[in-house]
């Protein structure tokens, strides 16, 4: 299932802020099978524990975790695991479970994606996305702060559209299906891309998830 295909041949890296980032189009040969396990999955909504929270309410923000216990479909997990890591020098984490992304915003006053982004953040190190739905759209941003923001003091699914005063979008990642990105999720502010209510209508917006520690191997 998570075969994918010929790798070291169709990487292309950019770079932001000296920064490198990899991205691999037409990443798994079978990515409709990693879509349906996805959907599959009794998702849970994240942080659930946090409070205070809207998540459930205004947006529902899951994470579709999945423990790989068959032997090949293991091995297939780990390969690209191994394969993500030597272009980071990294090492992964959670080897043994799919981690995925699915969001679904209501289209209320709450979610004002004209006025603010969504929840810039840095990551515990690289951090690499799968992107899974079928339509083209922009799919991460890229940040630098132009004026602090108090966002490490709230809760996330409390206060998750920051201003975009605060903001300034330095590069945009468009989400193509089956591509993959690798980035310095420490270094590089980042966060999803909202630009208009695609995801406010019933459908989706799924990834599937890799993390690096912040430290070399």
């Amino acid at each position: 299932m998570f075969e994918i295909n010929n790798f070291e041949n169709n990487i292309v890296i950019e770079e932001l802020k000296n920064s490198k980032i990899f991205i691999i189009d037409n990443f798994y040969i079978y990515p409709e099978k990693i879509v349906d396990l996805i959907h599959s999955i009794k998702a849970t909504l994240h942080k659930q524990k946090e409070t205070p929270s809207y998540n459930g309410i205004h947006f529902f923000d899951e994470r579709p975790t999945f423990l790989i216990e068959e032997n090949k479909m293991r091995k297939e997990l780990i390969n690209v695991r191994q394969k993500l890591s030597s272009l980071c020098n990294q090492t992964s984490l959670n080897e043994d479970y799919l981690l995925a992304n699915s969001m679904k915003l209501v289209k209320n006053k709450f979610n004002d994606y004209k006025n603010n982004y969504w929840w810039p953040h840095f990551d515990i190190g690289y951090s690499s996305l799968v992107y899974l739905n079928k339509d083209s759209f922009v799919g991460t941003n890229f940040y630098d702060t132009i004026e602090k923001d108090n966002i490490e003091d709230i809760p996330e699914h409390y206060s998750p559209w920051r201003n975009k005063s605060k903001f300034k979008v330095i590069k945009k990642i468009e989400s193509r299906f089956n591509r993959m990105v690798l980035f310095d999720g420490k270094f590089l502010l980042h966060g999803m891309a909202v630009e208009d209510d695609k995801f406010f209508q019933g459908e989706k917006r799924i990834n599937q998830v890799y993390f690096f520690e912040g430290k070399k191997k």
